[in-house]
């Protein structure tokens, strides 16, 4: 999809923000400049024209040295970037979790069960508008996807450090999406964030998910929370996940 067709397609739904190409490019990203102080609102509406529209949103913050490592991601590092689809089609969650365990190289702390914490309790990457390319405005990144879990096969997210390779975000969204309806709300290079509808409600699912979360991102226990008893009580009827990869 180009900018024009993108535009056109926006304006058939009524949406009249102006668009902006973000990252240029074979895999360019597109998004839209938005005035209005409720982020969280204007994603919501965007995220309801999904189907509509093809694309998931996204918050994305605009300064430099954001959009520069994303655009990294979409160009593979300089090699060109993995088709989409060969990264849709990988192993599931359950495999690739396997797969983590394997190679996970240290136990976290156990600790005790803290009962239900707070939790991010926030979107850390909504807050007011750094200055950045597109001024001050946010800008919703709209990622052509049909699910959100496709989100990560597009930009081609991850393979750096240790954040997992695209298609183990792909098979871990979409796992989560079906068991929780997780779904991508904030990204940064090395951050990421998601509304949870359907968190765990009990200790004995929550700390099946801090595994999970563990194994997937394990700078949240070991430069965050600190025990994984501690990160289950922060899944604990919570909406937000908080993702952070060093």
């Amino acid at each position: 999809m180009t900018l024009d067709e993108l535009t056109a397609r926006l304006r058939s739904l009524g949406v009249k923000e102006k668009t902006v190409t973000l990252i240029g490019g074979d895999r360019p990203l597109f998004g839209v400049k938005v005035k209005s102080r409720r982020p969280l609102a204007d994603w919501d509406r965007f995220r309801g024209l999904s189907s509509e529209l093809g694309c998931w949103p996204l918050i994305i913050p605009t300064e430099k040295n954001t959009l520069a490592p994303l655009e990294e991601g979409l160009t593979g590092f300089g090699e060109g970037a993995s088709p989409v689809e060969s990264l849709l089609n990988g192993a599931d969650g359950k495999t690739i979790f396997s797969k983590l365990e394997n190679e996970q190289e240290g136990e976290p702390e156990e600790g005790s069960w803290p009962g239900q914490l707070p939790g991010a309790g926030r979107y850390t990457l909504i807050k007011p508008v750094k200055k950045g390319i597109f001024g001050s405005e946010l800008i919703i990144a709209l990622i052509p996807a049909g699910n959100p879990w496709e989100v990560f096969a597009y930009l081609n997210y991850g393979g750096w450090n240790d954040c997992p390779e695209p298609r183990a975000h792909v098979a871990i969204h979409r796992m989560w999406n079906e068991e929780y309806g997780a779904e991508p709300v904030t990204l940064t290079h090395d951050t990421l964030e998601c509304r949870v509808p359907n968190p765990p409600s009990d200790k004995d699912s929550a700390m099946r998910l801090a595994h999970q979360h563990y194994l997937y991102c394990y700078d949240i226990v070991d430069q965050g929370v600190e025990t994984l008893n501690n990160l289950g009580g922060t899944l604990l009827n919570n909406n937000i996940w908080y993702f952070w990869w060093d």
